[in-house]
């Protein structure tokens, strides 16, 4: 067996933020969405492969299950788990565009010259979904969840405009 090599820093940090050391699995499946303890998984369960497509944090509890063999029960699954991961980081993703929007907005309102009146009565839908949380998304109300574009990416089903697809 090949020696495993290190990963590299920049690589590790990188999952690292985008995780923000939240274990997919936890916030997903048991609803815990806090900093966990835990590691780095490879989804393709190589040691050597350090694509950043391949890498996943998971707690320590949910490393053990995916990288063990269960002999009667259905075991987690790579797609699954990458599944779980790429929504995770779209909602960190959405999270940061939220922040920006929010700081854009107090910047601009403390301005003497504020338009956000303006910009409050021109996109009033565009606003609120910014201030939804995510666990309080229209889906909690079983709309239907089509595909959606967020600056490029799409997404399915986290998010809705206005109940639209």
């Amino acid at each position: 067996m090949p020696r495993r090599r290190a990963l590299p820093t920049e690589l590790e940090n990188r999952v690292l933020i985008a995780s923000t050391r939240r274990c997919c699995l936890c916030v997903f499946l048991d609803h815990r969405d806090d900093v966990r303890k835990g590691q780095i998984a490879h989804l393709n369960h190589n040691p050597n492969d350090h694509r950043f497509e391949n890498l996943v944090w998971l707690c320590l509890d949910h490393h053990d299950d995916y990288d063990g063999r269960p002999s009667q029960s259905k075991g987690l699954k790579a797609g699954e788990v990458r599944a779980y991961r790429d929504r995770l980081y779209a909602r960190r993703d959405l999270e940061s565009q939220r922040h920006e929007v929010e700081l854009r907005l107090l910047e601009s309102a403390s301005h003497p010259d504020s338009n956000y009146e303006a910009l409050r009565a021109r996109f009033p839908r565009e606003l609120e979904y910014l201030y939804t949380p995510w666990r309080l998304s229209p889906l909690a109300s079983g709309e239907s969840a089509g595909p959606i574009r967020i600056q490029g990416k799409q997404s399915y089903g986290w998010y809705m405009f206005g109940g639209t697809n």
